[in-house]
């Protein structure tokens, strides 16, 4: 019977051992993808960074994450935001806290999305051309998230679950 004791507590023991081994350098996704978009390269330092939050899943817990780990697998990153932009549609991943300028940082970096802008610094970002697109003629790309014009600029305005962001080529005011 003691022996039993002994058996159960030294599983019990490796189990818990694996388990603190196995999370302890689960907290960062690093990715290597910074973007290409002419004007957004000067912010390449921030980029990575930004990817960094953007591409990092919810923290797993307990046995989703032994279980994942176990299988050799890695968590799978649902998109959860619609991004239409000059007729396409794009489906992203974005973590809390992050904004649009981030989502198309991220697009810009895993797709073939494009754009350019400017940072002002009192202002914020400001989106010149998407897909080549620019900004001419009295016409400009104006942000709407789930429907309605937004009233913050792309490196302002947060995303959330299931919202949709939608950049529309219309006449400025």
């Amino acid at each position: 019977m003691y022996k039993t004791y002994i058996s159960l507590g030294a599983f019990v023991a490796i189990v818990i051992g694996v388990f603190v081994v196995l999370s302890g350098g689960a907290d960062q996704v690093v990715s290597p993808v910074t973007t290409t978009a002419p004007s957004v390269q000067a912010e390449a330092t921030t980029t990575a960074k930004t990817i960094q939050k953007i591409a990092t899943p919810p923290r797993q817990t307990g046995a989703a994450q032994i279980a994942t780990r176990a299988l050799g697998l890695s968590p799978v990153l649902a998109p959860n935001i619609t991004f239409l932009a000059d007729g396409v549609s794009y489906d992203v991943y974005a973590s809390e806290h992050s904004t649009v300028l981030d989502a198309m940082r991220v697009l810009a970096s895993t797709s073939d999305f494009r754009f350019t802008g400017r940072d002002y610094p009192s202002l914020g970002f400001f989106v010149e051309s998407i897909g080549g697109k620019s900004a001419d003629n009295g016409y400009v790309w104006i942000l709407y998230v789930n429907n309605k014009k937004s009233a913050l600029g792309a490196s302002q305005m947060p995303l959330g679950a299931g919202d949709a962001v939608e950049w529309r080529y219309e006449q400025s005011y």
